[in-house]
C-alpha cells in the first residue's frame, strides 16, 4: 500500500510544472524595459565656501570595545565650542583611555580630557618648517556605555560642553605661565552633576 501510494505521490510531482520555470516566463512576458540613463549635475550652491562654520580638526578615532561607543561626533563639538580664543588651537581625538574599562561599579562617568600644552616651538637649522611647540588644546572623547548613549549626547550638548566654553572664555581659568595642564569632565551619576576638574600632576 504504502509503495501505491509513494508511485502516486511521485506521479503528481512529475506532472506538476517547475516553479522556477514557471517565474521565468512571467518575467519574460511582462519584461519592462528600464528607462534610458539620464546624466544628471548638482546644481552648485550658492554659499561660498568661506560661509561655512569653521570646524576643530580631528587627529584621530580609536576603535571602541563591545559595549560602547562615542557619545558625539566632531561637528556636534565644534558647534558647541565655537567661539572660545582658542578654538584654533585646539584639536580632538575620540579615545578608549577610560578608566571605566577597569570594571566594577560605575558611578563617576569621565566624559572628556581637555590638556593643555604650550612648549617652544622648535625651528631646525636646515630651515625647514617643523612645528613641534606653541600653544594647544587637545581634547579627548570618552567612550562611554552605548545603551546610555542618547542620554550622554544631550547631557554633553546641554550642560558639559557649555560648562566647558564658560570657562575657555575666562581670564581666570586659563592656565598662566604653565606649560602643560590637563583637566577632566565627570557625571557624577548619584547626584546628577557635571564637573571639570583639573588632573593631578
Amino acid at each position: 500500500m504504502r509503495e501505491v501510494c509513494f508511485a502516486r505521490t511521485k506521479a503528481i510531482r512529475m506532472e506538476l510544472p517547475d516553479r522556477s520555470m514557471l517565474v521565468l516566463g512571467v518575467l519574460k512576458e511582462h519584461r519592462v524595459k528600464s528607462p534610458p540613463l539620464i546624466a544628471s549635475m548638482i546644481e552648485p550652491s550658492d554659499q561660498p565656501l568661506e560661509s561655512f562654520p569653521p570646524q576643530i580638526r580631528v587627529t584621530g578615532k580609536h576603535p571602541t570595545p563591545a559595549g560602547y561607543s562615542y557619545a558625539l561626533g566632531s561637528s556636534a563639538i565644534s558647534n558647541c565650542l565655537r567661539g572660545v580664543p582658542m578654538f584654533d588651537q585646539m584639536t580632538i581625538l575620540f579615545s578608549n583611555r577610560t578608566p571605566i574599562l577597569a570594571g566594577g561599579v560605575i558611578t563617576e562617568l569621565p566624559l572628556f580630557r581637555l590638556a593643555y600644552t604650550n612648549y617652544p616651538v622648535y625651528e631646525p637649522s636646515s630651515g625647514e618648517s617643523l612645528y613641534r611647540g606653541g600653544e594647544r588644546w587637545a581634547l579627548e572623547v570618552l567612550c562611554t556605555p552605548y545603551p546610555h548613549r542618547g542620554f550622554l549626547h544631550t547631557l554633553c550638548i546641554e550642560r558639559a560642553l557649555p560648562l566647558l566654553k564658560e570657562r575657555l572664555c575666562k581670564e581666570d581659568t586659563l592656565p598662566k605661565d604653565r606649560r602643560r595642564m590637563s583637566q577632566t569632565c565627570w557625571y557624577r551619576m548619584p547626584a546628577g552633576e557635571i564637573s571639570w576638574e583639573e588632573d593631578p600632576e
